[in-house]
Parts: structure tokens; sequence; C-alpha cells
């Protein structure tokens, strides 16, 4: 799928994907790309002089030097993608990312001998790394967890917590889905 053709099917993201795009290629020309002998902080201030460069919105400016804002943060992710060494399926007991610290975003149902397994993902760094079966990654409660069926996505599901009140957005892997790059080249979970 084109970019083009994404936009026109999501609109309501098209700034943002325009944005994702303007981060990819300021990483690009900061020359922070996979395989350079590079730091996250020093890949980090690349960034973010290159960023600093370009005429932005006074208030995307901004938020691109507050190291507290939501946008530094997406900033160090985006960087992580590309420097961090990572593997697609290490064991952490935790729900923290094994590779970069951040929290597990989503879970993901696999087969496994004798069962299914089931799988946390880092938004952040993109590692996914095994976790229990059942139990809340956040606060660890092991009380079976309550199950949301989407109707209209066969194969996500929602397990939410009744002690922490936490969520978790679970691929059941019932269907055909597969993990792909979306145009603007995050990855994602396509049906």
């Amino acid at each position: 799928m084109s970019f083009d053709s994404w936009v026109d099917a999501h609109p309501y993201l098209e700034g943002i994907a325009h944005f994702e795009m303007l981060i990819g290629d300021a990483l690009d020309s900061a020359g922070v790309i996979s395989g350079a002998a590079i730091d996250v902080d020093t890949g980090l201030t690349k960034l973010v002089d290159t960023l600093s460069k370009l005429d932005l919105p006074d208030d995307l400016a901004a938020g691109i030097r507050d190291e507290d804002s939501p946008l530094y943060r997406l900033l160090a992710c985006h960087v992580m993608r590309r420097v961090l060494p990572h593997s697609e399926e290490v064991d952490s007991p935790d729900a923290e990312c094994p590779t970069c610290g951040a929290t597990a975003t989503l879970a993901v149902l696999g087969e496994d001998t004798g069962g299914r397994r089931r799988s946390l993902a880092c938004a952040c760094c993109h590692t996914t790394w095994s976790y229990k079966r059942v139990g809340c990654p956040y606060c660890g409660d092991e009380s079976p967890q309550n199950v949301l069926q989407l109707e209209e996505e066969k194969d996500v599901r929602v397990d939410t917590c009744d002690q922490c009140y936490g969520y978790v957005k679970t691929f059941t892997g019932q269907g055909d889905t597969s993990v792909s790059s979306s145009p603007t080249g995050r990855r994602c979970i396509s049906t």
C-alpha cells in the first residue's frame, strides 16, 4: 500500500503520518541509522539538533527540547528503535521491556508446545518477550483477567485487571495476523 493510499484510508492520521516521516528523514540526515556505532544519548542529541534546524511550529520546537515532554520521549523511542540491539524474542518475567525499559503496550498469543504462549511487546523499541500466560503485566495480580472481545476485530481482545484497572490489547492469533510495517515505517499488526 502506498503512503497516499494509506493516508486516504486513514485521513484522521495524516498529520501524524507526515510527522513520523519527518522524524525518519531527520534520523537519516543525522546519521542515526541501524548498525551505526552510536549510543542513544548521542543519537537523540543529533536528532533534536537536526529537527531544531527545521521551520517547525513553536509548540513542536519547544517540545523537542523539553526532556519532560511526550514529544521528546517519542523522539527517544525512534532513536532506540534504530540503535539499540534487540531481539525479536527474549525471556523476561517483567512487564518492562528488557531492552529499553518501557512498559509493554501489547500482548500476542502464539502457539507453543502444550498450549498457547503469551508474549508482551514494546511499542518503543519493538522487542517482544515471553510472559506468563495468566495475570496482569502491570500489577502482577495472577487472578484470571476479564476478557473483552471486540466485535469488529475478531483477532483482538482486551484483557482487563480488576486490581489495578489496567488493560492490555491482546492479539489472539486466531485469524490471519502478521507483523508488518505501516507506510510511516512503524510496525503494526495487520489483519
